[in-house]
């Protein structure tokens, strides 16, 4: 649907995961930006 590849997805989200997990563990901040987004029902 997307067109994009199943490996590119999984590792921006292994990368987002591993930046959330760093921020949790070190106290540091999250801020979440950027994109436009329609999901599909």
């Amino acid at each position: 649907m997307m067109k994009v590849h199943r490996s590119t997805v999984l590792r921006i989200l292994d990368s987002a995961n591993k930046k959330i997990a760093d921020a949790l563990v070190n106290i540091k901040a999250i801020k979440i930006e950027g994109g436009c987004c329609k999901l599909k029902e």
